[in-house]
C-alpha cells in the first residue's frame, strides 16, 4: 500500500504545483541557512559558508528538480503542458485549427475503415464450425464450367442434400440465404 500512497501523492502533485514549490523553496532556504550558520560557527566567512552549504546540498536547482520529479509524474505533467500549449496555439489561429481537426478526423476515419475491413476479411475466422472443411459447389453448363445457381436450383439442391452438413449461398456481396 506504500506504493499506492506514493502514486496518489505524485498524481496530486500535478495539481498543487505552486503551493508545493513555495513550501519547498522555503524549506531549502531554511536548510541552507542552518548549514551556513554551522559553517560560520566552525570559523568560515559567511560567503564561503554559504557556498559550502550549497555544495553540500548538491546545488539548489538540482535539488529542486530532483524533488519535482519525485513529487509528480513528469511524463503526465509534460503531456498536460503540451496539451495546454496546443490549445493556446489552436485558439490563436482558428482557421488552422479547423483544417487541422478536419485532417485528423479524416485520417482517423480512414484508418478505422481500413482496419475494420482488414479485421473482417483477414483476421476474424469465418463463422463456421470447421472452416477448413468448406467447399465451393457450383453448377456447370457446356459454355460455362462454373455457373451461378438460380434460387430454384439452390432450394432443390438443399432439399436433396444428404452429403453436406449444410448448404448456403453467397456471392460477391456476401451471404445470401
Amino acid at each position: 500500500m506504500k506504493w499506492l500512497r506514493s502514486w496518489m501523492l505524485r498524481f496530486a502533485g500535478i495539481f498543487s504545483k505552486q503551493h508545493r514549490e513555495c513550501d519547498f523553496a522555503n524549506e531549502i532556504e531554511a536548510h541552507l541557512q542552518m548549514q551556513t550558520e554551522d559553517y560560520v560557527r566552525d570559523g568560515m566567512s559567511s560567503d564561503q559558508a554559504r557556498r559550502q552549504a550549497i555544495l553540500k546540498l548538491g546545488g539548489v536547482e538540482q535539488t529542486k528538480q530532483a524533488y519535482r520529479e519525485r513529487g509528480t509524474m513528469p511524463l503526465v505533467e509534460s503531456v498536460l503542458q503540451d496539451l495546454r500549449f496546443a490549445l493556446r496555439q489552436l485558439t490563436r489561429n482558428p482557421g488552422f485549427a479547423c483544417v487541422a481537426i478536419m485532417v485528423l478526423a479524416l485520417g482517423l476515419g480512414a484508418s478505422i475503415a481500413i482496419f475494420t475491413f482488414v479485421d473482417a476479411t483477414l483476421i476474424k475466422a469465418l463463422p463456421y464450425w470447421k472452416p477448413e472443411r468448406l467447399a465451393c459447389v457450383t453448377g456447370s453448363v457446356a459454355v460455362l464450367p462454373r455457373a451461378n445457381l438460380s434460387y430454384a436450383d439452390y432450394l432443390d439442391w438443399k432439399s436433396r442434400n444428404d452429403v453436406l452438413s449444410s448448404l448456403d449461398v453467397w456471392d460477391q456481396r456476401g451471404y445470401m440465404f
